[in-house]
């Protein structure tokens, strides 16, 4: 994905781009003329999401397709892309399915054999020399099986540091969601705010003058011409204008004015929701159970460690009994430490491998496997706590973008009963 640039410094790197709805992460080699679109075909190609599914964020601007990667300072460390599926946040998408976490099954050692690995010993007349090769095997047999029992921990521990590590890239990924929503919310609430605080002055100025209608038409009646001013059909202020004609406007103002005001209150009945939502979603966080993941995987990391402490005393003990068969062997046994002396030595120890050691780092083995179930069980709660995530803000930002639409048909709806109410 990279280009050829013939002239000044072009700025190469790796992109990491974050899959938001799995926290599944994938790394590409590009540079800062690499358009967007070239990364979202690679994106699709690699996870599937379809290319007009694809919404990529980097701190809370929004990639554009035919831009170059540089518009957004990309490559760069320390920079990261989320994406987010538009398909998912429908309201009508399906929840996604359990993950599929695999493990790679590390088969069992043959037993050990004679046949399958003869040894001189093997045909020594002396029961004691006869037993040592047995023992060797025996023993490279139990260091075999821990170390398939220590290979199959390891992978386990490892995927439920991946499954943690996923866990951590969607806790960033909602947050840069929240962040890239809490931008347009707070301007819509300063819009709502700014109408709320235009609509109060004209609905009270509005209020004040059709509640006083009645009073302001006494008033009128009241005040009497001079009677060299008077005539047979004007004897007061109120007879120069048309009172039915008048009276007449004001039932309209009054209707008028009334289902304005009903849907301004339906309006802010809406935007109480829409706070309400808002507010439910800011406050709402997933970081309390990642940190408990994260605390319970380093404290199920002694069970690795004591993995590790079996088999450096079973490769330890390994070891010995070859080098007691290869001394049996060439003859370079003390006078101290005959072959007898020697199997009866192995004995216990051979006894304490078959159990201790090996049901020891059965048991560790168990406890990490419980662990990784743990691990998968909090990571399908999280896969489905992002999809309803997601879904909430983007039923939130239709609320913001018809709210936003909604004061366009209310200010406009504003002005048209000012100019009502002025003539």
């Amino acid at each position: 994905m990279s280009s050829n640039v013939s002239e000044g410094v072009v700025q190469m790197g790796k992109l990491l781009v974050h899959i938001a709805e799995n926290g599944h992460s994938f790394e590409l080699d590009c540079d800062e003329h690499t358009l967007v679109e070239a990364v979202q075909q690679f994106i699709e190609s690699v996870s599937g999401i379809n290319f007009n599914d694809q919404l990529l964020l980097c701190l809370e601007m929004k990639l554009e397709s035919e831009r170059p990667l540089s518009v957004y300072k990309l490559p760069s460390d320390g920079r990261e892309v989320f994406l987010f599926n538009k398909a998912r946040m429908r309201s009508n998408s399906i929840p996604p399915e359990p993950e599929q976490v695999e493990i790679l099954e590390i088969a069992d050692p043959p037993s050990p054999s004679s046949s399958h690995n003869p040894h001189p010993l093997d045909d020594a007349s002396d029961p004691a020399l006869k037993a040592l090769p047995s023992y060797e095997r025996q023993f490279r047999y139990h260091y075999q099986c821990g170390n398939a029992i220590y290979s199959s921990t390891r992978a386990k521990y490892e995927t439920c540091e991946r499954l943690l590590r996923e866990l951590e890239v969607q806790e960033r990924a909602l947050e840069i969601a929240r962040g890239n929503l809490d931008h347009f919310y707070r301007m819509i609430l300063q819009n709502y705010m700014d109408f709320m605080k235009r609509y109060s002055q004209q609905h009270w100025s509005h209020n004040n003058l059709l509640v006083n209608f009645g009073r302001d038409i006494e008033k009128l009646r009241s005040c009497k011409l001079l009677p060299a001013l008077q005539t047979a059909n004007c004897k007061c202020l109120l007879d120069f204008v048309k009172e039915d004609n008048l009276r007449k406007s004001v039932e309209d103002c009054w209707s008028s004015h009334r289902q304005f005001d009903n849907k301004v209150s339906e309006f802010k009945q809406e935007f109480g929701e829409l706070k309400h939502n808002a507010g439910l979603l800011f406050s709402s966080k997933a970081s309390f159970f990642i940190r408990d993941l994260e605390l319970t995987i380093k404290e199920h990391q002694r069970y690795f460690n004591e993995q590790k402490s079996i088999m450096q005393a079973l490769s330890k003990d390994v070891n010995m009994v070859k080098k007691l068969v290869d001394d049996c062997l060439t003859s370079q046994l003390t006078s101290s430490l005959r072959p007898h002396d020697a199997v009866s030595a192995l004995g216990p120890m051979y006894d304490g491998h078959d159990k201790n050691y090996l049901p020891k780092m059965q048991s560790c083995d168990r406890t990490i496997s419980s662990l990784l179930d743990f691990c998968k069980d909090k990571k399908d709660e999280m896969n489905i706590y992002v999809h309803h995530y997601m879904q909430k803000i983007a039923y939130i930002q239709y609320t913001i973008k018809d709210a936003r639409n909604k004061f366009s048909v209310f200010t406009e709806a504003m002005k048209r009963q000012n100019d009502q109410f002025e003539h």
